[in-house]
């Protein structure tokens, strides 16, 4: 279902834009921008959808700020919590299995999440870490797509179980987490001597063999 034209304005817009780069004057293009994705969030909270013109793809608005995502869609080797909002946005779109063209796509609004996308993604253990914040993700899907997502991770956050990923079994003790991918391992699982490496990686940064091999 598509929003009404005339509610929007889209086209009215479309010819703003265009003008506004006419210009080249960056400030009174993102304002443009700004302007056009708030209507398009507006649209995904009445669970519709405001197609993107091609000068506004690439940038998103996340928790009021306009950010740019680009064409690029790598996912990196990097500490969780020292990546930025965009890079944040693509990894948790990763851990939730979606393709690399659907997360280009989504980060350049050329689709967005359905409530039967967050039905069948894929939700890892990573999303109980308290550094993540899923309203970063928040524009990139309708709203009953965000409230399914929002359900699910608190369904997880109630029952508080871990799952070593190597194993399988259940994480208590003598564990350590991945600080790219914010999954856990057994000590024993990850070849990790218990105390004398257990004690360094406690101050040191730890990547799993999948994470170190991107």
């Amino acid at each position: 279902m598509t929003v009404d034209t005339p509610h929007f304005r889209s086209d009215l817009m479309n010819e703003i834009i265009e003008e506004a780069w006419q210009s080249e004057s960056p400030k009174n293009g993102l304002s443009i921008v700004k302007s056009f994705l708030k209507n398009h969030y507006q649209a995904m909270k009445n669970d519709k959808y405001l197609p993107i013109p091609e000068k506004c793809r690439g940038y998103k608005i996340i928790k009021n700020k306009l950010v740019y995502f680009g064409e690029d869609s790598e996912i990196s080797k990097e500490k969780y919590r020292c990546m930025n909002v965009v890079d944040q946005s693509k990894t948790m779109l990763n851990w939730m299995q979606f393709l690399k063209e659907k997360i280009r796509n989504l980060t350049l609004s050329e689709c967005v999440l359905e409530i039967t996308d967050i039905d069948n993604a894929h939700l890892p253990d990573s999303f109980l870490d308290e550094d993540v914040d899923i309203c970063i993700l928040q524009n990139f899907m309708k709203k009953s797509a965000f409230e399914q997502l929002q359900q699910r991770v608190q369904d997880k956050k109630t029952k508080q179980k871990f799952t070593c990923i190597k194993c399988s079994k259940s994480v208590h003790t003598n564990c350590i987490q991945c600080d790219s991918c914010l999954l856990w391992f057994h000590y024993s699982c990850v070849n990790i001597e218990v105390p004398k490496n257990a004690l360094y990686f406690s101050d040191h940064d730890w990547y799993c063999c999948k994470c170190n091999s991107i």
